[in-house]
């Protein structure tokens, strides 16, 4: 994004959980360089709520997480408007939506984000990593190896601030 060829003007633009891996001040800055002066940046974050392995899971990503100061109630959202750079206009919750992942997926999902990455662990730690997290789901796995989650996505519209405007 930080380097991305942008046309615009746009009226609505789009991003989903993977905007904490840009750079916030730039990338809202960016943005409100080419958006249209009513237009909306729409975020959706989505995954499992209500797990009741979280609190041991919290312990094992705490541990392995290479954000020093991994939050795990840490949103983006909340992060830029907290920084000045968003101002919220909007949010929505979905329905909450059953969904059956297999172990195994559900591990390897971790290193999709950017305090987890493989990237950035010795195969050592990764596998460290992945029996860690096995270990606390699979009392609550099913006989065929898979995990019931209720996914909840969540949406939230905003604008950039002045503050990104003038960065």
């Amino acid at each position: 994004m930080e380097t991305a060829e942008l046309q615009g003007p746009y009226a609505l633009v789009t991003a989903g959980a993977s905007l904490h891996w840009m750079r916030g001040e730039e990338t809202i800055a960016r943005l409100a360089e080419v958006m249209t002066p009513n237009a909306q940046l729409a975020v959706i974050t989505h995954g499992p709520r209500d797990v009741p392995w979280r609190e041991d899971l919290v312990t094992v990503l705490k541990r392995h997480s290479r954000s020093p100061g991994y939050d795990p109630t840490f949103r983006v959202v909340d992060s830029l408007r907290e920084q000045g750079l968003l101002e919220v206009t909007g949010s929505a919750t979905s329905t909450a939506v059953p969904f059956r992942q297999p172990v195994a997926d559900y591990v390897e999902q971790f290193h999709s984000t950017a305090a987890l990455a493989r990237e950035h662990m010795s195969s050592k730690e990764s596998a460290a990593f992945d029996s860690a997290i096995e270990e606390v789901v699979r009392p609550w796995a099913s006989a065929d190896g898979t995990l019931a989650l209720t996914i909840v996505a969540d949406l939230t519209w905003a604008r950039p601030s002045e503050k990104a405007r003038r960065v």
